[in-house]
């Protein structure tokens, strides 16, 4: 049913879907500096799939998919704690059993347009969890799943991390599971607020 709204802390909700055609969302942040600026992304399913972004706190809804050549199936957002127009989404379609084309995708014109944003990672985009420093903007890791088909499906998964908000990647895994047989996803990348060498991840 999209999206719903409360502003008593959840007492009641209203729906506010005007603009927005697809109503399978999968993803959503809210701006850290601009709680009226919201990203939502949605799974697959008609041309209306994608990413809609409202700025006056989901009034209304403007989808915004130039750019990007994955099929829908948004993951994460991150958004820019200081810029609400710049920000990254991960995006993996994985009911159909295929590789993202591009994983990571930027926008610095609040989702006007977007380029992927992937150098420096391997074969396997498929990232699902996107997280940055609460500290540094430049700093952010993500997460991938595995490399499908599957089955078989092949590991193993990996952890990125940019310096650079996302122009390029390096891999920060060792220590993970390395085997081609570990098909354990990468769900979750938590950064510490006090001590930002601290980060967890659920696999």
């Amino acid at each position: 049913t999209g999206i719903w709204k409360a502003t008593n802390a959840g007492a009641n909700w209203f729906q506010v879907n005007t603009g927005l055609n697809a109503l399978n969302i999968l993803a959503m942040e809210v701006s850290p500096s601009d709680p009226d600026y919201v990203y939502c992304g949605t799974g697959v399913g008609t041309s209306t799939a994608g990413i809609y972004v409202t700025t006056n706190g989901g009034d209304s809804w403007i989808q915004r998919n130039s750019g990007i050549v994955d099929s829908a199936g948004t993951q994460e957002f991150v958004i820019n704690p200081n810029n609400p127009a710049i920000a990254l989404v991960a995006i993996w379609n994985g009911t159909n059993f295929t590789n993202s084309i591009n994983g990571v995708y930027k926008t610095t014109k609040g989702g006007l347009s977007w380029s992927p944003s992937n150098t420096g990672m391997g074969a396997n985009k498929n990232v699902i969890c996107l997280t940055g420093n609460p500290l540094n903007p430049n700093t952010i890791y993500c997460g991938t799943t595995f490399l499908v088909p599957n089955p078989p499906g092949t590991g193993p998964t990996y952890i990125y991390k940019s310096y650079d908000a996302g122009n390029t990647w390096s891999i920060f895994s060792s220590g993970l599971p390395t085997g081609i047989t570990e098909l354990n996803a990468v769900r979750s990348i938590s950064v510490s607020n006090l001590d930002t060498s601290v980060v967890l991840a659920g696999i």
